[in-house]
């Protein structure tokens, strides 16, 4: 079983998001195009930021390419265990909220409960949480 984060936006009846918890394997493989596919912008800049920082470290510090390589890989491992968790603080900061936390095979297996049995569990969310 896969945990699932569910987020609402702010106004009543919209579609629920659901997002993994865990490993991101494309954020670990391609982190900036990932980034800024999901439009997290902050976290787009701190990738290319740190990238340069890597390339003055060789280029300019004198770093070996071994261990530039190291952190490069580094950074990308910390970014897709983190990526998620960046795309629910996003989610937050646009005025999404986080009522609840599911278990299921898959996305598809969640959302096959139907829109009635979403319709129910949100509205019992929404109610405990006004």
């Amino acid at each position: 079983m896969r945990a699932y984060t569910v987020h609402l936006p702010s106004e009543h009846g919209a579609d629920p998001l659901l997002i993994k918890e865990g490993f991101s394997f494309w954020a670990f493989l391609f982190p900036l195009f990932w980034s800024l596919y999901h439009r997290l912008w902050i976290e787009s800049a701190v990738l290319i930021l740190i990238g340069a920082v890597l390339f003055v470290a060789q280029a300019r510090w004198g770093f070996s390419p071994n261990i530039v390589t190291a952190l490069g890989f580094a950074v990308q491992i910390i970014f897709a265990f983190e990526a998620r968790d960046f795309l629910r603080a996003h989610l937050a900061r646009r005025g999404w909220w986080q009522p609840a936390i599911i278990f299921g095979r898959n996305v598809e297996t969640l959302r096959s409960m139907g829109h009635a049995g979403w319709r129910r569990l949100m509205a019992g969310v929404y109610r405990n949480n006004e």
